[in-house]
C-alpha cells in the first residue's frame, strides 16, 4: 500500500508517531484509511477495520467526505511543518558533508 511506503520514507527522515491517511476505493465508494509507525513498539500499524464508507454518488455523503478531507488537510499542514524541519536538518548536514557517497563510482574510492 502507498501509505505504508510513505511511512517508511517518513521514518527514514525521523518522522515517527505521526499518522498518515490514505484512500481505498472501489467504484463510487471509498474509505479513508490510517497508518502510523510506533517508535515505542517499533512497528507499523494499519487501521483496516471499522471504516466509514462514503458513496460519492450520494450528495450528502459527498458533503460528509469533503468535511473529512478538510480535517485531513489541516493535519497535513502539521506534517508539512515537520517535514520542512527534517529537510532543513538534512540540508545542514549535507553542507558539512557527513553523507556517504552511494553511487557506483564513489564506492570503490571508499573501499
Amino acid at each position: 500500500m502507498y501509505t505504508v511506503s510513505a511511512l517508511y520514507f517518513l521514518r527514514s527522515l525521523g518522522i515517527v508517531d505521526f499518522p498518515l491517511f490514505g484512500l481505498v476505493t472501489s467504484g463510487s465508494e471509498g474509505a479513508v484509511s490510517m497508518a502510523w509507525y510506533s517508535s515505542k513498539q517499533q512497528k507499523f500499524f494499519l487501521m483496516e477495520r471499522n471504516f466509514q464508507l462514503y458513496d460519492i454518488s450520494d450528495p450528502l455523503q459527498v458533503y460528509e467526505f469533503s468535511v473529512v478531507l478538510l480535517r485531513i488537510a489541516e493535519h497535513g499542514q502539521k506534517l508539512k511543518v515537520k517535514l520542512q524541519e527534517m529537510l532543513s536538518k538534512i540540508d545542514e548536514r549535507s553542507k558539512i558533508k557527513t553523507f556517504n557517497h552511494w553511487s557506483n563510482l564513489a564506492q570503490p574510492k571508499e573501499l
